[in-house]
């Protein structure tokens, strides 16, 4: 057989990338191969020595733009070349039938974690997932993405060949991108104030040491794809739960790039009780994501069996276009039953979508299944907008259902259906235009409460205001009432909760799980302040998001001798999970600011 290039021509949709190799008997791998473009419709990254691999005869094509370019590959003084075409993206049409399809966003082909060793492709190969994966043909589409600081060149890129061989599955080619960065926060404790990111439809993987440096490495795909993984998983290397800042990394790029937010990730793992704080959170910040299921298997294992959760994609057809269009516009969601389809309109806009603003909403549900199995039949619809707050409730009973809602405010709106065993399903989002909350530090100064005394639920607890998070105040019950006296009356305006400090890892005997520590903390609280002891006042109500890091919760300047702090649930008592609801409240430190 000649050399030749793997493809003649490509015609496909401005974003997408595709591999092209030079490929034939004879050719020597380790020989140069010179790759070029021309025409400014496409870009091509080359894959040189990585340290661990040669990849000389493999490139990507990226389409940028409508237009043309010419792909030349040189070997040996002879060019081979190949016409790119690039066209606009399909649209979703949403008045033909509204097919779904399912899929898991996040698979890794080996359960190795030593760059040296998978390189080596000892065991657990990318050829062995995508082979079991085109196979089952259960899943309608799957997700490469192994770690950024694991892969390699060679690696990432024979995933996109072995991803354009397939039928039946639309595999993606991809990573799950590092972000590794820390800060010692004003009470010094070390925390990783970052995470990982599932990328697809790019052309290259980040493992980097800061948010502008995984922009950096995306730039060359204008239509790459983030989904946060795992957002607020317990750390490994430091204390507490990873913290993206979303409110600090809102940058114009990171809101184009980022598309979703892992909220289930293995079958019964701790941070599945804390994702969607996160989501609501980044939502909040003016991402505009909807919700995915990955199983995170390394290796061996892989399938529609692996786990119950699963991502939903809404599309016309299921073509990796289709799907691309459908991720870029929200719309997808997670379920962890794997079982629901849903439909819903939000004042007769079918949802993902962009709302006129109104002080009405009128919802309306249409509840299918993949398959008639009536435990995963949601009993509950929570409709949750702005700071994860729920502005409706209501118990169902049928597959189809209408909810008003009122807010003048609010600047998005999602579903949370919950079956009898509370298991979620979580809408794709609707937006108002509503401007999102701005970062700005805040210049509280913080009150001396060395002479305070600190009462929870009646009995002293120093531990509470002792400045000292590794120590925690364990409670009795999912609530607690926390009055902080300040001696005198000072001016209050705001109250820091410190959430308890989780270290993964450390031995706490054989019944001990990060789930059950991760249940204790605080979701919903109201702050109240009292001159005299005796009658209190509401100064502000919510749903603590940062889990990953001290939240300050400010409210109008007060004067007042005490401050309570009323937690009225923890994670586990909000989570409609039973073996969460008496999760007992735990809290690292409580400090007040004026």
């Amino acid at each position: 057989m000649s050399i030749r290039l793997s493809k003649e021509k490509i015609c496909s949709f401005v974003g997408d990338v595709l591999p092209v190799s030079l490929v034939g008997e004879g050719i020597d791998r380790y020989t140069e191969v010179k790759w070029s473009v021309t025409g400014d419709a496409a870009l091509i990254r080359t894959f040189e020595r990585d340290g661990r691999h040669t990849e000389r005869c493999g490139a990507l094509v990226t389409l940028v733009r409508e237009g043309s370019a010419t792909v030349c590959a040189e070997y040996q003084g002879k060019k081979y070349t190949l016409e790119a075409t690039a066209r606009a993206r399909k649209s979703f049409d949403g008045s033909k039938e509204i097919n779904y399809y399912i899929g898991d966003m996040h698979h890794h082909t080996s359960m190795d974690h030593n760059p040296d060793s998978f390189a080596e492709h000892k065991k657990d190969l990318i050829e062995d997932y995508t082979a079991a994966v085109f196979a089952d043909r259960d899943l309608d589409f799957g997700v490469i993405s192994d770690h950024a600081g694991v892969t390699n060149d060679h690696d990432f890129f024979r995933g996109f060949e072995l991803a354009d061989e397939g039928a039946g599955t639309v595999l993606f080619a991809g990573a799950e991108s590092e972000v590794t960065y820390t800060e010692v926060d004003r009470l010094g404790v070390l925390h990783r104030l970052s995470g990982e990111i599932v990328t697809i439809n790019s052309a290259g993987y980040s493992d980097s040491r800061s948010f502008s440096e995984f922009e950096r490495d995306m730039a060359p795909s204008p239509r790459a794809i983030g989904i946060f993984a795992h957002p607020h998983v317990v750390g490994f290397s430091t204390n507490g739960i990873w913290n993206f800042n979303f409110m600090r990394n809102n940058t114009p790029r990171m809101l184009e790039i980022m598309r979703g937010m892992e909220m289930g990730n293995g079958a019964d793992r701790k941070e599945n009780l804390l994702h969607e704080y996160a989501y609501s959170q980044a939502l909040d910040a003016g991402f505009r994501l909807s919700t995915t299921c990955g199983s995170d298997s390394h290796g061996s294992n892989w399938g529609i069996d692996l786990m119950p959760g699963k991502t939903v994609i809404m599309a016309n057809e299921p073509t990796r276009e289709a799907f691309v269009d459908a991720l870029v516009n929200n719309r997808f969601y997670a379920t962890e039953s794997g079982n629901i389809k849903l439909k819903y309109t939000v004042n007769g806009m079918l949802a993902p979508c962009d709302l006129s603003d109104a002080d009405t909403y009128t919802f309306k549900v249409d509840i299918d299944y993949f398959t008639e199995c009536e435990s995963t039949r949601p009993i509950l619809v929570e409709v949750i907008f702005d700071y994860g707050k729920p502005v409706c409730i209501e118990n169902i009973n049928s597959d189809s259902f209408v909810l008003t809602v009122r807010s003048d405010s609010a600047r998005y709106f999602y579903l949370r259906l919950i079956d009898s065993e509370g298991r979620k399903t979580w809408s794709p989002p609707v937006f108002t235009s509503r401007a999102y909350d701005k970062y700005a530090e805040r210049k509280l100064d913080e009150i001396d409460l060395s002479r305070a005394v600190c009462y929870a639920d009646g009995k002293e607890a120093p531990a509470l205001i002792d400045r000292n998070p590794m120590e925690s105040w364990y409670g009795e019950a999912p609530e607690a009432r926390i009055v902080i006296d300040l001696g005198e009356k000072r001016s209050v305006s705001a109250l820091g909760y410190y959430p308890h400090i989780i270290l993964r890892g450390k031995d706490k005997g054989p019944d001990w799980t990060t789930s059950m520590e991760s249940a204790g903390l605080v979701s919903e609280y109201k702050i109240l302040v009292s001159a005299c002891g005796e009658e209190y006042t509401e100064v502000r109500s919510g749903r603590i998001q940062a889990l990953g890091s001290e939240s300050i919760l400010d409210f109008k300047r007060v004067e007042a001798r005490y401050v309570c702090f009323e937690v009225l649930s923890t994670v586990g008592k909000s989570s409609h999970l039973e073996k969460y609801k008496d999760s007992a409240v735990r809290i690292a430190n409580l400090s007040l600011f004026s």
